[in-house]
């Protein structure tokens, strides 16, 4: 079933009333039905007629103190997921045109992957920061993370849509962006509710928000881990950083689901474990 707008909803437009928390297999059913096909785009936010991948790479990435840039050759899905998968542009700046943070890659030391909604990786940041950092940097959100030594997707000057932020979270699960220790939650995933509150997942019609990328970057990560389950344990927020388990099978199985969804999935249900006074028949 889908919405007026003709966009699917997570579970086919059935039933969205109950409180669910975001989980894998919640994740895998709004991967497999089309729910991020809007994202898609060649320019930030917007859905358009063109797919990001069906265009080069957008040059202003390779920066001049980025020695090992972006492949800038890709112009279909085919090469777009041959490059992800291979890591290429892994150690590429992500934090291009932020503010100060302009051409600079570099975390004081090794640090995390910060994952999460915009205020809560602003907040996460700032608060490993000295008070007298906070005062300057706090709207400065890119340099600030890096003196808190995480790294972030911070992409500025018209060189963000989704492609890139693919490469990104993909890169953090292989553990192969520049300086990086593991990942990190900024946001406390076990509470996100796909149809409720303030960060519910929105279909806005020909455009999204930093919201939805936010479940984006969550569910490719629950798929292409086969630990991914354990980024929605209620607890996890507080555990070290997240040391992803990556799987290229999973990433093949991914690129099938991004570049042909299937418009009426079936919607996963709750597990019930039998009573234990259950008998069989």
């Amino acid at each position: 079933m889908y919405i007026g707008d003709h966009t699917p909803t997570p579970y086919g437009g059935q039933d969205a009333s109950p409180p669910w928390t975001l989980s894998s297999p919640i994740c895998h059913t709004m991967l497999s039905n089309g729910s991020f096909t809007h994202m898609w785009g060649t320019q930030a936010y917007i859905r358009t007629e063109k797919q990001c991948w069906d265009v080069p790479a957008d040059p202003a990435l390779n920066h001049t103190s980025m020695p090992d840039t972006r492949t800038p050759a890709v112009v279909n899905a085919k090469a777009f997921f041959r490059a992800l998968r291979s890591g290429a542009n892994c150690k590429a700046n992500w934090c291009y045109g932020a503010n100060r943070f302009v051409g600079s890659a570099y975390t004081r030391t090794r640090g995390a992957a910060l994952v999460g909604f915009d205020e809560d990786i602003s907040r996460t940041c700032m608060a490993r920061l000295p008070i007298s950092e906070r005062e300057q940097f706090g709207n400065a959100r890119g340099w600030g993370c890096k003196l808190a030594n995480y790294s972030i997707l911070n992409l500025f000057n018209d060189t963000y849509n989704s492609c890139p932020n693919l490469e990104w979270i993909v890169c953090a699960a292989m553990g192969e962006l520049r300086g990086q220790s593991g990942i990190r939650l900024a946001s406390n995933s076990s509470k996100i509710t796909p149809f409720a509150g303030p960060h519910r997942f929105k279909y806005l019609p020909g455009h999204y928000t930093n919201v939805e990328v936010v479940y984006l970057e969550l569910c490719v990560l629950s798929f292409i881990c086969t630990n991914g389950a354990d980024l929605f344990v209620p607890s996890f927020r507080w555990q070290p950083a997240f040391r992803c388990l990556y799987s290229a099978a999973k990433l093949d199985e991914l690129e099938a689901l991004v570049v042909n969804p299937h418009p009426h999935p079936a919607r996963p249900q709750p597990h019930h474990p039998p009573s234990p006074h259950a008998h069989p028949n």
